[in-house]
């Protein structure tokens, strides 16, 4: 259990980055639901009464380890999903531009001539 904190912490930095209040909200509510699990809960399950054998702890601790990957997994899915649609998104979204926007060769040098034109008629005193 303890070992996730940091994946955890990365992943949600990573999946908030684009908005730097919505990851450090995300953030600031994993540190503290993290500490707020980590101060009761090891007492709770693993109480000192049972020691050495704590099997109600053990299995407690199995069932939530199951959890977390439940959830890892779901988040994972939940950002290929975004990442899709962001996808489609910008896919639908683009605009072809056509043959006649953009500027022809003769256009080109025409400008280019009047540009040495007027260059060549300043005179330098």
């Amino acid at each position: 259990m303890g070992g996730l904190s940091g994946l955890i912490l990365a992943w949600t930095n990573e999946l908030t980055g684009y908005d730097n209040e919505k990851r450090s909200f995300v953030v600031a509510c994993c540190n503290t639901f993290a500490y707020v699990f980590q101060a009761w809960l090891p007492i709770v399950i693993f109480p000192q009464v049972e020691q050495p054998r704590v099997f109600k702890g053990n299995v407690a601790n199995a069932c939530i380890d199951f959890a977390l990957i439940g959830v890892a997994f779901l988040a994972l899915y939940l950002q290929r999903r975004d990442n899709r649609r962001k996808a489609a998104a910008v896919s639908s979204s683009t605009v072809l531009v056509d043959d006649e926007s953009e500027p022809r060769k003769s256009d080109d040098a025409d400008v280019y001539e009047a540009d040495v034109v007027s260059v060549a008629s300043v005179q330098v005193k």
